[in-house]
């Protein structure tokens, strides 16, 4: 869909994804699968400001920020519950 290789841009993202729910409408959308290549703050808040569930692969040792703003690494916020892992 973009004109060009390679990773995307949270403005191109956003874009494309105003373009799907202009299409096909809001309520299509079970659920936003993603590798990790499509993260960042301003994503995130964008698919929790228009209730966009979804769920993106996110690498254990990237550091991530706590609601009490201390920055750890995200696995260090993983808990372990029946083989699988969960934060």
């Amino acid at each position: 869909v973009l004109d060009r290789a390679g990773h995307s841009e949270t403005p191109e993202r956003i874009a494309l994804m105003e373009r799907y729910i202009a299409l096909f409408g809001q309520e299509s959308i079970a659920m936003l699968l993603a590798d990790r290549a499509f993260v960042g703050r301003d994503w995130f808040n964008w698919l929790e400001d228009h209730d966009i569930p979804f769920t993106i692969r996110i690498a254990v040792n990237r550091m991530v920020t706590r609601a009490d703003s201390c920055r750890v690494k995200l696995a260090t916020q993983i808990t372990h519950h029946r083989r699988a892992r969960r934060c």
